[in-house]
């Protein structure tokens, strides 16, 4: 597709939380991929994830790679 692929890694809150599997984490996956100029659109069991800069749940985003 000559696009890149952005590569984002899971920040735990805990060590415990880094042992398990995804089947175990209710299909949750420590690494996630997207390719570069996707659209994607947040899902989360809380409304608001960062309102102040208007990530909230339902919200579409474009992923963009940063220098």
């Amino acid at each position: 597709m000559g696009k890149s692929i952005a590569r984002l890694k899971a920040t735990h809150n805990c060590a415990k939380a880094s042992k398990f599997d995804s089947t175990e984490a209710g299909d949750l996956h420590a690494e996630l991929y997207l390719v570069c100029g996707t659209e994607v659109m947040l899902l989360s069991s809380s409304s608001n994830l960062w309102a102040d800069v208007s990530i909230h749940n339902d919200a579409k985003v474009k992923v963009v790679m940063r220098k």
